[in-house]
């Protein structure tokens, strides 16, 4: 990234110095080549995006009809689950930042203890549904294991979101991102990597659920929220995904914000 843009990255992203008005941008050298932001309106506040190359929302929008998730995952499964999160309100509404930190905190405590990587169980339920296991699915292999199976970056990732957006956290506020990062075996050099992204503080940050026990504990407060990933990185680019997945249509026009640390 050139030094006067860093620079002005930082201090706009930090808050130390007013945010640039529209029409600025900002450019950023990734492992995918240089990704240039620009800046939109969002909730309120001016986020950096850029372009989304694949544009997935826009090209296929019947997609969110066939990938909405089944009735059955508001079953009196996902519903015991909901509850053994939040006992005092599994099915509330999170409207304010605080609410929803406070439902990710207890889904991030709740998965320390109960989503267990088990590629022989994984299989075995992707398998059984066709290979689209629900969230449904995934509760009814809880109750008989007494655990959660997952897979790998995008199976964790994916079963974190769709407990945070069942537990009430809205759409818009959480997506599955997936960012780049060095991989030797690679035949490109890269591999990708699955986490989630989260706007809280006005900012979108990254929520890694795959190194959850590397960050067993989480602060109370949500304007104590930082970013949470690996504690060494991995050279993952948390801060620069190159796709989303969000549970709607895309609330950027097709665009990709910059993540803050």
């Amino acid at each position: 990234m050139k030094s006067g843009l860093f620079s002005l990255l930082l201090l706009s992203l930090y808050g130390c110095a007013s945010t640039p008005p529209p029409g600025e941008t900002i450019q950023v050298d990734t492992l995918k080549g240089p990704f240039v932001y620009t800046q939109e309106p969002f909730r309120g506040v001016m986020i950096w995006t850029r372009p989304d190359p694949q544009q997935m929302h826009q090209k296929h929008p019947d997609n969110w009809k066939r990938k909405r998730e089944p009735e059955t995952d508001r079953s009196a499964e996902v519903i015991r689950i909901l509850r053994n999160i939040n006992p005092d309100a599994p099915l509330k509404p999170r409207k304010t930042d605080q609410e929803i930190w406070d439902q990710v905190r207890a889904t991030w405590d709740w998965s320390i203890k109960k989503m267990r990587q088990n590629g022989v169980e994984l299989r075995t339920l992707v398998e059984a549904n066709h290979g689209k296991p629900s969230l449904h699915d995934h509760a009814v292999a809880y109750e008989r294991l007494g655990f959660m199976p997952t897979g790998t970056c995008g199976s964790v990732s994916n079963l974190f979101l769709q407990l945070l957006l069942k537990g009430g956290v809205p759409t818009d506020r959480v997506a599955v991102a997936q960012c780049t990062y060095p991989h030797e075996a690679s035949p490109t050099g890269t591999a990708s990597h699955a986490y989630l992204i989260l706007f809280l503080n006005d900012q979108w940050h990254y929520l890694d659920p795959n190194a959850r026990m590397s960050n067993r504990t989480l602060p109370p407060r949500v304007t104590d929220f930082q970013s949470v990933g690996y504690p060494d990185q991995k050279g993952f680019e948390y801060t620069w995904p190159f796709d989303t997945r969000f549970a709607q249509p895309h609330p950027f026009h097709g665009n990709l914000p910059l993540v803050v640390k």
